[in-house]
């Protein structure tokens, strides 16, 4: 797996633009996260895990949300993430 980093969110979140969830844990990506992230960043999930992120804290940092598919969500964060 060349090419790939295994990290913390706290690390990650201010300098990614894509992140992938494939645990079933719960709040792996959460508001303190949404809050940092690069403009554009792309958040997926597995989606047979549907706690992987804060499905709360996304909707509080949205400005608006489209449903493309009943499985493909698009959610624009409120500011420019830095």
């Amino acid at each position: 797996m060349a090419g790939y980093e295994v990290t913390t969110m706290e690390d990650a979140a201010p300098r990614s633009n894509l992140f992938v969830t494939t645990t079933g844990n719960r709040d792996i990506i959460t508001a303190k996260h949404f809050n940092v992230m690069l403009e554009d960043a792309i958040v997926c999930k597995w989606v047979l895990f549907p706690l992987a992120y804060c499905n709360v804290a996304l909707r509080d940092a949205a400005s608006d949300t489209s449903m493309l598919k009943s499985t493909l969500h698009i959610s624009r964060l409120l500011r420019r993430r830095s």
